[in-house]
């Protein structure tokens, strides 16, 4: 009888252990904090915006040397948004346009047939963060553009690749997606 109860117990231990570590046993993410043209989506991770007549102004913050990353209204996980990728390197800023060519790729607008409008306004690497500054249109014109229009909620995916990935293929080490008015 007690091998029987023993067994139970054990049972019952390994059935409460396995639906702790599933139901969640990961730390929760902090909740973004938004304020006026701002989002602040964990420590030294931010984007700000300003709309001026033709542009949006954006600076993305992230805690990595390598690539960060902002991503407008997927269909899709990653599919149909459209991407500002950079990083910096030697003291260069380089930035791109891309487009979600599927739920989890994406490629330049330039080698889709679109243009590339955005402009670099500056960057910095300094102590493990990273932050651009740039410009792009707020209708470009451009197919694989989302048109931008203060007051309005966006879908935002905003990513960072690991330190040292001065590219704009590495995979990303943290990602999240929040639903923001600009």
């Amino acid at each position: 009888m007690k091998q029987k109860q023993t067994g139970w117990m054990l049972v019952c231990v390994l059935l409460f252990a396995s639906a702790a570590v599933f139901a969640g046993g990961s730390p929760e993410e902090p909740e973004p904090v938004t304020t006026a043209n701002r989002v602040e989506a964990a420590e030294h991770w931010t984007v700000a915006w300003n709309f001026n007549d033709e542009m949006v102004e954006f600076t993305l913050t992230a805690p990595t040397t390598g690539w960060v990353s902002i991503g407008f209204n997927p269909s899709a996980r990653m599919a149909d948004a459209s991407y500002i990728i950079g990083y910096v390197e030697d003291g260069d800023v380089y930035l791109r346009e891309d487009y979600g060519t599927g739920r989890t790729s994406h490629a330049s607008d330039v080698s889709l047939g679109g243009t590339d409008d955005v402009q670099v306004i500056s960057g910095t690497e300094s102590d493990g963060i990273t932050t651009l500054s740039f410009a792009v249109p707020r209708d470009s014109g451009d197919e694989y553009d989302t048109v931008l229009t203060p007051g309005e909620t966006y879908t935002l995916l905003m990513a960072y690749g690991p330190d040292g990935s001065n590219n704009f293929t590495a995979r990303h080490s943290q990602r999240t997606a929040l639903e923001v008015e600009l």
